[in-house]
């Protein structure tokens, strides 16, 4: 059913993006944030950071932080990559939990895309609404993907031990493990 959440629920629950709720980031001396990220595999060495402004949730509204991300150099090749945080989508300036929020208001309402109430309010006119549709056409060839990267993260936060509550008792082991006593 459209709507069946209020708003207050769902500012609760996302409070705020990764880099306020994770620890993923280490805030600078300047207020930035910066991304220390994992090094790559095969002789990479640290070479510096550089930033990108993103969008993201504080509090239930949008703020824009400017993201020191890790640059990595592989000496031999003279070739460099980069390291992404989870919430930096390539190619968007807003991160992918107001992504997730702009394409849920756009998936929910009932009254088309330019008049679907948000999600939050703080996020009225944060994209416009071809932008959140260039999203969903975006995400629309990896949405079972997605939806079950959802399920099993929504599975685990509810019921970490599923399979025990089904069977109290405990299980028989496998065949091929029970030893026969001669």
């Amino acid at each position: 059913m459209p709507g069946t959440l209020d708003a207050e629920r769902i500012r609760e629950a996302t409070r705020g993006s990764l880099f306020a709720v994770s620890g993923l980031y280490r805030v600078r001396s300047d207020g930035d944030l910066q991304y220390g990220g994992v090094r790559p595999d095969g002789g990479w060495d640290a070479h510096g950071y550089f930033p990108r402004w993103l969008w993201m949730l504080l509090d239930g509204r949008p703020v824009r932080r400017r993201l020191w991300k890790r640059r990595w150099l592989l000496p031999e090749e003279g070739r460099t990559c980069h390291s992404r945080p989870p919430d930096d989508a390539p190619l968007l300036r807003s991160c992918t939990l107001i992504v997730v929020l702009k394409l849920w208001a756009l998936l929910d309402g009932t009254s088309g895309l330019h008049t679907s109430p948000e999600v939050l309010p703080e996020l009225e006119g944060h994209v416009s609404p071809r932008t959140a549709s260039r999203w969903l056409r975006r995400v629309l060839p990896r949405a079972l993907e997605l939806q079950q990267a959802v399920r099993r993260a929504v599975i685990e936060r509810c019921e970490p031990r599923p399979i025990e509550r089904l069977f109290p008792a405990g299980l028989s082991p496998p065949r091929g493990l029970v030893c026969r006593r001669w």
